[in-house]
Formats: structure tokens, sequence, C-alpha cells
């Protein structure tokens, strides 16, 4: 305990920490190298997270890396919850002949990977160790290298999310930006000496993936809106704001899509937790809550959307949300956003300076009457006065650096570390 707040407080000590981990990052190497197999295991939680696709194809064709794909659903989350996660990640790898280690009935990971794999590389989704059985985090793995791309597209101010164990052990921080590594620098005790930047994982099906019309009326007369809800209906960390609106927005939405199914459908978007946290509200509970992801399902010119979304993004005409990730996400798509706060400047005191500045590109929504307008005069009638400074943030931001998607960067990255 003494050791721990010394290391805490001291930079000294945490250059040492660092320097240490270095040097044992550079013999394990040296291991490898003598290798003729290098495991490579890729934790997959759920399919809106999983990043690796790309990657994973890319060092597929090297025959010095054997790769397995671990199914481990968030740990957190209720069986039933984990099973529904399970299920999607198996049809997603089937569809794409990508064999996978499979979880059992109560989504818990099947093997021993540490014993039954011996990974010499691993690739997380998240960095939390609570999102995952002690077993299978990273400081179970004393002498594999840890990789991580983040699992959004970070806004996010603040250490927790640049200094928890991961971020300190990892060999490789795969990064989006300049920006992000100079966030790293001031907030991890490492100073970010483990950052690569790459570019955003997902940016390579935005920008290379042939997209897909998923949207249940076909016919382009329909405006196509996505509304979006994060599951933080409570304030998830002590000085933060409860981002989602959910609350305010429920019957609303609902309403809005009654009133309009001769020019607009509206696609649900939640965010892969909100089941579970409106699950565990007193006023609303598992009945009524499967009650009303069914009513997004049933009605004429709406649709429930979990899972994978770069179709959907790339194919809609406007979104309303209140997500981090997808404040920068859907700029991919070039199309007008509204981000729905009550909280505005106390929530923008929680983002680092990129997430600022997509946040000052959408339209913002306090009130239902804001909400309106904008599916109204944005949405409709294609009134978009922010249209070039989102198409300016895009081009400087958003395209991943060196000319080269980023599975190339991080691969490259990654084969040039090694040496083989």
């Amino acid at each position: 305990m003494i050791l721990r707040k010394v290391i805490k407080y001291n930079p000294l000590a945490k250059r040492l920490r660092w320097e240490l981990t270095n040097f044992h990052h550079k013999e394990i190497i040296k291991k490898l190298q003598k290798k003729d197999i290098i495991n490579v295991v890729f934790y997959a939680m759920n399919v809106p997270m999983w990043n690796y696709q790309h990657l994973y194809e890319l060092m597929k064709k090297n025959p010095r890396f054997k790769l397995y794909v671990v199914l481990s659903p968030n740990h957190r989350s209720p069986i039933d919850v984990r099973n529904e996660e399970a299920k999607a990640m198996r049809l997603y790898f089937e569809e794409r002949g990508v064999p996978y280690i499979d979880c059992d009935q109560n989504g818990e990971v099947c093997v021993d990977v540490k014993s039954d794999i011996q990974p010499d590389i691993l690739f997380y989704t998240q960095p939390y160790p609570t999102a995952m059985k002690p077993a299978d985090y990273c400081t179970n793995f004393t002498n594999s290298l840890v990789c991580y791309y983040p699992y959004a597209f970070w806004s996010a101010n603040g250490g927790w999310s640049y200094n928890k164990v991961l971020h300190q052990k990892a060999w490789k921080l795969f990064y989006s930006t300049d920006l992000h590594l100079k966030d790293a620098k001031r907030l991890c005790d490492n100073r970010g000496k483990n950052v690569v930047v790459t570019g955003y994982p997902k940016t390579d099906d935005f920008l290379n993936k042939n997209i897909h019309d998923v949207w249940k009326i076909k016919d382009q007369q329909h405006k196509r809106l996505i509304w979006a809800p994060h599951f933080t209906i409570q304030a998830s960390l002590p000085g933060t704001v409860a981002r989602s609106n959910f609350l305010m927005m429920a019957e609303m939405m609902v309403e809005l899509a009654k009133m309009n199914q001769n020019c607009l459908q509206i696609a649900f978007k939640p965010h892969p937790r909100l089941k579970t946290e409106l699950y565990n509200l007193e006023d609303w509970g598992k009945e009524r809550t499967d009650k009303y992801y069914e009513l997004w399902d049933s009605m004429p010119n709406t649709f429930l959307a979990e899972g994978e979304y770069i179709d959907l993004f790339m194919t809609s005409d406007g979104m309303v949300h209140d997500s981090s990730s997808f404040s920068i996400e859907y700029h991919y798509s070039q199309k007008p956003v509204m981000y729905v706060t009550k909280h505005l400047d106390e929530y923008k005191k929680m983002l680092n300076d990129f997430g600022k500045m997509a946040i000052d590109i959408h339209y913002i929504g306090h009130t239902k009457e804001d909400i309106l307008s904008f599916v109204n005069n944005q949405v409709l009638k294609g009134i978009d006065p922010l249209k070039n400074d989102r198409l300016n943030f895009y081009k400087k931001y958003l395209l991943p650096p060196n000319d080269q998607s980023v599975a190339q960067n991080t691969y490259n990255n990654i084969v040039e570390s090694l040496e083989i």
C-alpha cells in the first residue's frame, strides 16, 4: 500500500515503473522473435464495440500469427443481456467466416485463455477490470503483450479514461488522433509512452465499407432520423452529469413517429447498456422496457436498430442523440446532428479539446421544442447552416494518418516493433 502511494504521487517512481514495464516488453519480444508461431487473442465483448475486424484480416495473412477470437460479453451485464450479445457476436463472426471460441449459457468465457491458448499478444475491447473476470484481465497475463483500441472515439477528459491499469501495462495503445496522444501525455502515469496514433479503427468501415440500405421504408421521400439515447440516466461518476435524456424523450419520440408516418421514419438506436439500466429503474423494470423496445419494431415507420451501425449512419438524414462516441462518429456521415442536453456547460467541462470541437458542430437541444424544431428544419426541410463546419472537421480530424487505413497503420507498427 505504501509503495502504491509513492508511485501515485512521485513522478520519478512513475517513470521507473514504466521503464521496468518497457524492459519487460522488450524481453517478451526477444522470445517471440524466436517462435515460429505467435498466439494472438482478441477479446470480443459485443458487436458494436468490435473494432478489430480489419486488423484481424491483415494479421490472418501472416503465417507467423495464430489468431483466436474469444467471446467475452461484459461481465457486469445481466445473464440475459450477455446471452443476447453472445448471440449477435456468433452471427456476426459466422457471416464473416471468422472462427471463434464461444462462451457458456451465462456468457462466461469457455476456456482458460492463459493455460489453454498461452497468448503472446492480447487485444482488449475495454480497459475496465470490472468488465471481465479477473482471469481474463490483463493483470493475469504477465508474459503477454497487451494491445488496445479504444472502444469508442474518445472525447472524455480525465484520468479515468487514460490511466487505468491496462493503459499503464499495455505494450501498444492505438489512439485516434494527435490530440488523444496529447491527452495521454498529460493524464497517464507513463506519459503516453506506449501510444501510437493510427486513426480511429471504425474509420476503415466508414470509408471503405459497401454500404447497405438497412431502413424499413426504402422510399427516399421518407426522411430517415436516428434516435440514439445513452444509458447514463444517472451520473456514472462523481463530478459528472447524467447524459441520457431518455426519460424526457421516450414518449415524445413515439408520438413524433406516429404524427409523421407519411414523411419520416425513425430508427431507435439505444446504447447497449440502456436496457440494463431501465431493467433496474423503479418506474420501468423488465416488462415495461421489453414492451417499449418491441413497440419500436412494430410501428410502420420505426424499427429497433441494435448491433452494427455503419450502414445506419451512412444512409440516414439526421440524428438526435446524447452519446459521447456518436458525437464524433456520426460526423463521418456529414449529415446534420443534434446533441440533447440540459447541462451543456457542465457537460463540456467533461470533454477534452477534441470532444468540445465535435460538440460545437452539433445543433444543441435543451428542450422538447428544440428537438422538434431540428426534426422539422434540419431533417425534413434540409436547412443546414453547420454543413461546412462539419466537412472541415471531417477532413482535419477523422481521416487516418499516413494515407493508409487504420488497420494497415496498426499492423505495420506491430510487425515493425516485433521485428518479424
